[in-house]
């Protein structure tokens, strides 16, 4: 009895040793894109050209927070939990047009702008919508138009969290428009009556409008895809104060640390969480156990 119950011990210590010598980890798996929605084929979420104006931006999303004020009845501030929990979820196929030449067909998942606006309340004078970025970034476009072609504010593109150098937290999606109307990295959204404002590009010679014109070419976007289409000639100012970097960017009440790639969501990324550390305890304990058995005996 006393040799089958060392035998019982024995096995054990190899298995705690194997255990801490495999490393048993369990592995979030990210969701994987698709490339195709109900019979329509997708782009892929790579299959865009770097534009911004200061590279990708990487927000902390534990301090972000999202501000909806100006004319409205109860100015917001809304965490990135706040915004995915808070409201309906729409998808939508949507067409990206960069007025460089090339475009992107996806699958875009996000909130209503519509439902956001009737949760703070709309001002009767309001009638124009202003976007910031965290890059300093801005643009804008009219009430009605958002309102009345049901605009989202994505955040996801072909079933996967948006990447940050593709927006991260949201960005807009502004159907029928051009692409430098697709403001990324939103921070806040402010309801004004100022019809007269013009956004970081607008301000340097693009079209306000922005409304997508039908001689543009209808291409897929590869790397170095070359420019079909010529840009707008910016129109210089006399003075211009330059947009500061991401680390000093005012934001409001500081609620928006200095960038970094490691503090991303990892809610669909990959992630690893060792277990050796707990099976070993298991195990000790249950060592500890067959001895007290033994003694007894």
């Amino acid at each position: 009895m006393i040799f089958s119950k060392i035998f019982i011990l024995v096995l054990l210590l190899v298995f705690a040793c194997s255990i801490s010598s495999i490393g048993l980890s369990i592995e979030i798996v990210e969701k994987v894109e698709i490339r195709d929605y109900e019979g329509e084929d997708l782009s892929s979420i790579d299959d865009f050209r770097e534009n911004s104006i200061l590279g990708p931006q990487y927000v902390d999303v534990k301090n972000y927070r999202l501000i909806v004020e100006g004319l409205v009845e109860n100015q917001l501030e809304l965490s990135y939990i706040d915004v995915l929990d808070g409201f309906e979820s729409f998808k939508k196929v949507v067409t990206l047009h960069c007025i460089e030449g090339w475009s992107v067909k996806l699958l875009w998942e996000g909130i209503r702008l519509g439902d956001l606006f009737d949760s703070v309340g709309i001002g009767s004078d309001a009638s124009v919508v202003i976007f910031h970025a965290y890059d300093g970034y801005t643009t804008s476009l009219p009430l009605d138009y958002i309102i009345n072609n049901r605009l989202i504010m994505a955040y996801k593109m072909n079933n996967v969290t948006l990447p940050p150098e593709r927006g991260f937290p949201f960005q807009l999606v502004a159907e029928s428009k051009y692409g430098y109307k697709w403001i990324k990295w939103i921070t806040k959204i402010e309801l004004s009556n100022d019809e007269d404002f013009r956004g970081y590009w607008e301000i340097r010679g693009y079209s306000n409008d922005a409304e997508i014109s039908t001689n543009q070419p209808q291409t897929t976007a590869f790397p170095n895809f070359p420019q079909s289409s010529p840009q707008p000639t910016p129109t210089p100012l006399p003075t211009f104060s330059p947009i500061p970097t991401p680390a000093t960017f005012p934001t409001p009440s500081g609620i928006i640390s200095t960038p970094s790639p490691s503090s991303i969501i990892e809610d669909e990324q990959m992630t690893s969480f060792p277990f050796e550390y707990i099976v070993g305890g298991i195990v000790v304990v249950i060592l500890g156990l067959i001895v007290l058995l033994l003694r007894r005996k």
